[in-house]
């Protein structure tokens, strides 16, 4: 059947040739690679893992164990599918199953949606054989409920929970058969400084998934002491433990200043008393200028093993230079114990380590992983690595297997775009990375495909081939602060149909590429600031992301 419609399109495309102006409009893509490669990131001595474990833009970690798996997701803000679902045997290695928001069905984020609106911190929680994911569709539908039998999905569309304010919801279930949902929202009445917060408790009437109207409640003002004036107490969630319901939340804002606190309550209709030796988790008291830094920690979720011991996941930055970093936040993890009835995870100035060694785990792989990957495009689905900013209105690809390539739709709307533009995007996880895209010469004038480096819409990096009425010429394009430039133009000559193109960061410095006729790397930019594309730079609250473009300067003839 697809051979007869792939003869039909092209008799078609002879007899009519505005359907053969169309099919230019689509750009083919024969293979994508990454490369990455960390300082102290290599080898270690010992069984152990090293942090962090899920590199790249992976921020606002929610872990849950059902019998021996455990499963997380993450923060994907206006990214599409988005909420990712992990899988894991031992805390370390994780496998991507699937998206828990997958269908424009269940949520759609819009036209001029900001890329880091959309979806904050989520939890992951189980319970009596359903999986429940809670979270904030911020400037959107707000904090909603979603679930699913089987974690790889199909999830279902939002529950919405009106009554629920703010952002980063908690879904906790108690042993009496409770449901409670903890957020961050405003203070009651005025807040008293800029950045003052709390933490609200709602009981829920499950069987109803609602709120009980009359049941909210104040937990936390402010942050573990208000007489400091403590920032955005956020990302709650709730423990049971020994008899004490324990609070955790993130505090001091999502950089530097970031912290991890606890509290604790006998009765969640009683006070929660806030640990004496808060913060339990920091780094904003150590050197800035500390060789291989991980700053910025906070933000966590505590799981316990089989075996009865408990872990932690959090965020955290790693910067390569003061503090500009373009992996974003990502995940870590430590062992915690508890002394005295309290949540112990380092020492008071403790850097977190970029190697834990451990047997509590089993046998690890010692080598850093998620190194190298390349996609030929050869499946029938994509990779659940390939995510897009914003949703779609229409189809922008197809994967043609018989070929073995991935297809783009030529937009005309720009990366600079508040709108859905064409483009196909995967993490940068590593410091230092080289991607190369292979990709079929556009057979229609005024046609730009290629790769990018990407941030958001104001500040990003296409580096593409431009067919023109004088041939074929290779142009960088930077986007900074929404200010558009073209930095570099080459014209080239091939043989060939193909072009690879390339993109090599070295800690501040990238460098845009081709290979020539004869496999030879030919730089075109060099020494271009990835400084540009930093979060730092950029603003908002995601990473880097590096992939495909294909883009139309008019409408194609």
């Amino acid at each position: 059947m697809k051979n007869i419609i792939s003869r039909l399109t092209l008799i078609l495309a002879v007899l009519c040739p505005h359907i053969s102006a169309a099919s230019n409009s689509w750009v083919n893509f024969d293979s994508f690679s990454y490369s990455g490669w960390d300082n102290g990131l290599t080898q270690a001595k010992g069984n152990g893992y090293f942090n962090p474990i899920q590199p790249g833009f992976y921020p606002d970690p929610s872990v849950v164990r059902v019998d021996n798996t455990y499963y997380m997701t993450h923060s994907t803000f206006a990214y599409f599918p988005g909420l990712p679902v992990f899988k894991s045997h031992n805390l370390v290695d994780w496998e991507q199953i699937g998206h828990a928001l997958w269908s424009t069905e269940q949520l759609a984020f819009d036209k001029q949606q900001d890329i880091s609106h959309g979806i904050f911190a989520p939890t992951l929680r189980y319970h009596q054989g359903m999986f429940y994911i809670i979270t904030t569709d911020v400037y959107g539908i707000g904090n909603f409920i979603i679930s699913a039998k089987d974690p790889a999905g199909p999830w279902s569309k939002p529950i919405v929970l009106p009554e629920v304010g703010g952002i980063d919801p908690d879904l906790f279930f108690d042993d009496d058969g409770k449901v409670y949902v903890t957020h961050n929202d405003a203070p009651e009445g005025k807040p008293r400084y800029s950045g003052h917060r709390a933490i609200w408790l709602w009981e829920l009437d499950w069987k109803k998934k609602a709120v009980i109207p009359s049941s909210r409640r104040l937990l936390v003002d402010g942050g573990a002491n208000i007489d400091e004036k403590p920032v955005w107490i956020e990302g709650p969630h709730i423990l049971k433990k020994d008899g004490w319901y324990y609070l955790i939340c993130a505090e001091g804002g999502t950089s530097v200043q970031h912290s991890q606190v606890v509290f604790r309550t006998r009765d969640l209709n009683k006070p929660f008393i806030p640990y004496s030796n808060n913060p339990i988790l920091t780094q904003r008291d150590l050197d800035p200028k500390r060789t291989n830094p991980i700053t910025s920690v906070g933000h966590a979720d505590f799981v316990q093993t089989p075996n009865g011991d408990w872990w932690t996941v959090f965020l955290g930055i790693r910067p390569y230079k003061d503090n500009y970093h373009n992996t974003g936040r990502e995940t870590f993890l430590l062992p915690l114990t508890w002394k005295d009835g309290w949540p112990h995870i380092l020492d008071n100035k403790a850097p977190v380590p970029l190697f834990v060694e451990t047997e509590a785990l089993g046998k690890l792989n010692k080598t850093a992983s998620k190194d190298h990957w390349q996609d030929a495009f050869e499946n029938t689905t994509l990779d659940y690595k390939w995510i897009t900013a914003r949703t779609s209105a229409k189809p922008f690809y197809r994967l043609n297997t018989k070929n073995k390539r991935l297809r783009l739709r030529a937009s005309q709307t720009p990366l600079s775009s508040k709108d859905h533009s064409s483009m196909l995007v995967a993490r940068q996880q590593h410091l230092n990375f080289a991607i190369t895209a292979e990709l079929q010469l556009p057979q229609a004038m005024n046609i730009q495909a290629g790769i990018i480096d990407y941030q958001n819409d104001a500040f990003h990096y296409f580096f593409y081939i431009d067919k023109t009425e004088k041939g074929y010429a290779l142009v960088l394009e930077t986007v900074s602060n929404g200010k558009i430039t073209h930095s570099s133009s080459t014209a080239i000559t091939t043989k060939h149909n193909t072009i690879k193109l390339g993109l090599e960061q070295q800690k501040d410095k990238l460098t845009f590429y081709y290979i020539n006729d004869a496999a030879k790397r030919i730089d075109v930019a060099k020494n271009v600031d990835a400084k540009l594309v930093s979060t730092q730079v950029a603003g908002g609250f995601t990473g880097a992301m590096l992939g495909v473009h294909a883009r139309a300067k008019e409408t194609p003839k």
